[in-house]
């Protein structure tokens, strides 16, 4: 076992959930290899606050922020085809895994009840509180 863990530990890589953007395009390559050339640019002139390199490497960084805030806009404001299908085919559990995927929400658990944080404790006083409240008429 110790082996199959070593082994995975230094073959596959390890990365959060959210690690590839979908929503990335071609487009941002560009902006982004655009933005890293005039700030090197830009550097390398010793960082000037004004004339045509500064305002360059402005313009650059500029666009693309602009346009990873529109693509990462547009990814909270669209679903996507995997999403609606599951919808369309009235698949709950499909489309339910798909909604979690899609937007990170992951379900809460409660800490605390009346600022008593034992679980075992907290189900007790929801025993005790429900056994009061659902007595029979007499």
């Amino acid at each position: 076992m110790m082996a199959l863990t070593t082994s995975a530990d230094l073959c596959i890589p390890k990365i959060r959930k959210n690690f590839y953007k979908f929503w990335w395009c071609q487009e941002l390559n560009e902006l982004k290899a655009a933005a890293v050339t005039s700030a090197r640019v830009w550097q390398h002139a010793g960082k000037p606050n004004y004339g045509p390199i500064f305002q360059n490497y402005y313009k650059d960084k500029l666009a693309y922020k602009k346009r990873i805030r529109e693509d990462r806009q547009q990814e909270t404001l669209s679903f996507t085809n995997s999403l609606h299908d599951a919808l369309l085919r009235n698949n709950g559990k499909e489309f339910w895994k798909c909604w979690r995927a899609k937007t990170g929400i992951k379900n809460k658990c409660i800490s605390q009840v009346d600022g008593i944080a034992d679980s075992a404790i907290i189900a007790c006083n929801f025993a005790k509180h429900f056994e009061q409240i659902c007595q029979p008429h007499k």
